[in-house]
């Protein structure tokens, strides 16, 4: 009996090749970001896989237009995208303009 498990455990000690992970964002369950953040595409081209329903939307990001713009298009990025592609640095969202002073 002991053997049996002695040969389990050899078995699921297989060494798994080694990837590079990446590192990721932690995203908070109420994000934080404004309306009139800028999104920046932080990489040159799409990173979805082909056929997915990912790609497509990922195409219409319009860098340089604020969150609310991109997510007023037609057919295109929704919130979940955005938090996604932010937290693997796909994309970035910085600060909108400053409040006018009163």
């Amino acid at each position: 009996m002991a053997t049996k498990q002695t040969k389990a455990a050899s078995a699921s000690k297989v060494e798994q090749p080694k990837v590079q992970a990446r590192e990721l964002r932690y995203v908070p369950r109420k994000h934080a970001f404004s309306p009139e953040g800028i999104v920046t595409l932080l990489i040159k081209s799409n990173p979805k896989k082909e056929g997915t329903a990912s790609r497509p939307r990922f195409d219409k990001y319009l860098a340089g237009k604020t969150l609310a713009e991109n997510l007023a298009v037609k057919d295109g990025v929704t919130m979940p995208d955005i938090l996604w592609d932010w937290s693997r640095q796909f994309i970035d969202i910085n600060p909108g303009p400053a409040p006018a002073a009163k």
